[in-house]
Formats: structure tokens, C-alpha cells, sequence
């Protein structure tokens, strides 16, 4: 595969307007710019062993749903540093990708991700469904150290309760003094044993949303970070690039992290199972959020839906079962 060229369609009629993250661009010449400010994280090789010393020293062959699980996050974090102009600072930019750095003191690296699957019945070495990725990362975030100014939430098999995300909100401003983003991963699926395209209309509607920030996913046995979309033609980032592991200091070159280029994928060719993130500035941008899903709702085949409050207790989600992907599929 090409990392150097982008895959273009060969459709010469005219196109509609490319959609990025949410924002339709005026001009299409904005996105490489606006790509390249983006973090990519993709395989790596010779970093320290997951689980210690022995175990693997790369993710190639069955850590792309981590890594695009990584991507939508750092995005996330992103938008929250730079609001919606995508401009932030070089101490920011590597302070965010030090979260992912691949070493187990990085909160969010590829070993504790790899080793935190294993209270979702993952061993290491085994592919990530949307379920376990959403539900590691924001296991994660709630043990680490990390302080960060926004709630991780992830919904309960395709319901998201408004009064959960409101106390969660309240008990922060609580706690900090300040109202906090909302960063939500919704695994779902768009069908049962394959895409059904009555829900291509509603993903497309969802990724034209301005909290988008992009969905991942995306094809039997490889997960992509998919971040844009022009008519019904997808956008995204691929991280089965193996690269090596690069040490992160002050003066790191960490150009590997960034990308000028994406790849296309027709919609209808996608896998079923994927998840789609939101990033909401606080609970009034939720509620916009809310209103605009709903809206959706009425033009389209809806994926999720809203409850004020849980009628008991919700038990832990247990990862994935079917859409996770099995190296026995190779």
C-alpha cells in the first residue's frame, strides 16, 4: 500500500462538499493542512515487551483497533486543546502524544491497553473489538493520573442515559471548580452479519454532526480511523504502517506521528461493527448534540438512542464477541 498517495475516486461528476470532523470545508485545499495537524499512531516495533519481559515487543498483525482506538482519542484531546482551528502549540502536541507513547508508563500505551483487554476476556495479542477498546481506554483514563478536562463515556449497548452523563458532569464541577467536556465512544453496529445500507444514510449524517470527531472500524479483520467524508465516498487513516518505536524526549523527532495523506473507502464497503466518537465543550454542547442525533433520527434508521436515567444498575460490558476479529480469520 502507498502511504505517499491518496486514493481518489474516479468519479468525474460533481462532488459534494468534504466533510472533516464535522465542518464542511469551503476549500478542499484546507485538508492536508488540517490532516497533517492530526496524531497517527500506527504499529510500532522494539518497544518494551507487553506484559513484561518475553511478551511482544510489536502490535503488527493485531493491534490496529488499539491504535485506531488511540487515534479517535488523541483527536479528542486535540479539539479540546485547540478548539475548533485545530492550532495548538508543540509542547501541547507532545505532551498528548506522550500519553500514547509505547511504554507501560505511558497511561494510555500499547501495553496497558493490551494488558487492561484481559478483564474483557482479550489475552494479549489478540484483536480489540469497538466494545473492548472503548471500555479499556476509558478504564484507563479513570485509574491513571492523568487530569484531564473532560468525562470519557461509553454507552450501553446503543443507549446513552442523559442523567448519567449529567451527574458525571455535576460531580466534576464538584470536584474541579469547572464544567468539563464530553468525550463519548458508542460502539454499534450497522447490521447483523454485514452492513446494512439503511444506516450508511445515518453514519454519514452523524460524521456531518460538529461534535464528529470520526468513527473507527471499519473492515473484516483491519480497524481504520475514519475522519471525513465526501458524498458517499469515506476518508481515513490507516495504522497498519509498522514503524519503529521512537523514544520520547524533548527534542524526539516525532514527524512519525503525523500524516499528509489519507486513503478512501467507499461506504458501502465498510464492516458492521464499529464505534463513533463525539467530542461535546460541556453539557449544553451535549444537549446540541442530543437534539441534532435526534434530529437525524427522524430522516434516518436511528443507532442509538436516549434515556433519561438507567431503570437499575447496568452491569460492566464484557468486550466483544463477534466483532471482535480472531487471528484464527487469517
Amino acid at each position: 500500500m502507498d502511504y505517499g498517495k491518496s486514493m481518489t475516486t474516479k468519479n468525474t461528476a460533481k462532488r459534494g462538499p468534504l466533510w472533516f470532523l464535522g465542518k464542511a470545508l469551503n476549500d478542499e485545499q484546507e485538508f492536508p493542512h488540517l490532516l497533517a495537524k492530526l496524531i497517527w499512531l500506527t504499529y510500532r516495533y522494539d518497544f518494551e515487551g507487553i506484559g513484561g519481559h518475553g511478551g511482544p515487543t510489536t502490535d503488527a498483525g493485531w493491534g490496529c483497533m488499539i491504535r485506531t482506538g488511540q487515534n479517535i482519542f488523541a483527536t479528542a484531546l486535540l479539539r479540546q486543546a485547540g478548539a475548533e482551528d485545530w492550532t495548538t502549540d508543540d509542547k501541547v502536541y507532545r505532551r498528548i502524544i506522550s500519553y500514547f507513547s509505547d511504554t507501560p508508563d505511558a497511561p494510555l500505551s500499547i501495553q496497558n491497553i493490551a494488558v487492561k483487554g484481559k478483564a474483557y476476556g482479550k489475552r494479549i495479542g489478540e484483536w480489540f473489538g469497538p466494545n473492548t477498546i472503548a471500555c479499556a481506554l476509558r478504564d484507563l483514563v479513570a485509574e491513571s493520573k492523568l487530569d484531564l478536562p473532560f468525562i470519557f463515556y461509553v454507552s450501553h449497548e446503543s443507549t446513552i442515559f442523559k442523567d448519567e452523563i449529567r451527574q458525571l458532569c455535576t460531580q466534576y464541577e464538584q470536584d474541579k471548580g469547572s464544567k468539563p467536556g464530553i468525550f463519548m465512544l458508542l460502539p454499534t453496529r450497522l447490521g447483523l452479519n454485514s452492513c446494512n445500507p439503511i444506516y450508511l444514510k445515518t453514519l454519514s449524517a452523524y460524521m456531518k454532526l460538529q461534535q464528529s470527531v470520526g468513527f473507527v472500524g471499519g473492515r473484516p479483520h483491519s480497524s481504520y480511523y475514519f475522519l471525513g467524508i465526501q458524498d458517499d465516498v469515506l476518508f481515513y487513516l490507516d495504522p497498519h504502517r509498522n514503524q519503529k518505536f521512537v523514544p520520547l524526549s524533548s527534542d524526539a523527532d516525532i514527524s512519525s506521528y503525523s500524516c499528509k495523506t489519507t486513503l478512501t473507502l467507499v461506504a458501502n464497503e465498510i464492516d458492521e461493527s464499529l464505534a463513533i466518537g463525539f467530542y461535546c465543550k460541556d453539557f449544553e454542547d451535549f444537549q446540541n448534540l442530543v437534539l441534532g442525533i435526534e434530529e437525524v433520527g427522524k430522516q434516518c434508521e436511528s443507532l442509538f438512542w436516549f434515556e433519561e436515567s438507567q431503570a437499575q444498575p447496568t452491569e460492566k460490558l464484557e468486550g466483544d464477541s463477534e466483532d471482535d476479529f480472531s487471528m484464527d480469520d487469517f
